[in-house]
């Protein structure tokens, strides 16, 4: 184990951090740590890919807006754009109707 000394307003935000989340201060470095070198391995990947596009600082909604354009992701379904009108003339009428019925009957009642 090697020991560090901090500065002075890193250290209390170490202990602010560790309170709140009621865990060590060793725990909380660790993890910033791990986060940190997985960062770096996904921006250097990424890096080796894109040498001459320029990469938003990793932290920051401009990256994440990057990685979310090099990593598309698809729900699977593809046709409910194209069902929007079927959906909407079809199923929302049928539960709007049902709707009203309910409600003519509780007014019955």
């Amino acid at each position: 184990m090697t020991e560090y000394v901090l500065p002075r307003d890193l250290e209390q935000q170490l202990e602010v951090v560790a309170q709140r989340e009621q865990r060590s201060q060793d725990e909380v470095l660790q993890d910033a740590v791990r986060q940190y070198l997985a960062s770096q391995t996904i921006l250097n990947a990424v890096e080796d890919e894109d040498e001459n596009k320029e990469i938003p600082p990793v932290g920051t909604l401009a990256h994440l807006a990057y990685l979310a354009e090099r990593n598309p992701i698809s729900s699977g379904h593809t046709d409910t754009g194209a069902r929007a009108d079927e959906i909407l003339n079809d199923e929302f009428a049928d539960y709007l109707i049902s709707r009203q019925q309910n409600q003519n009957n509780d007014a019955v009642e």
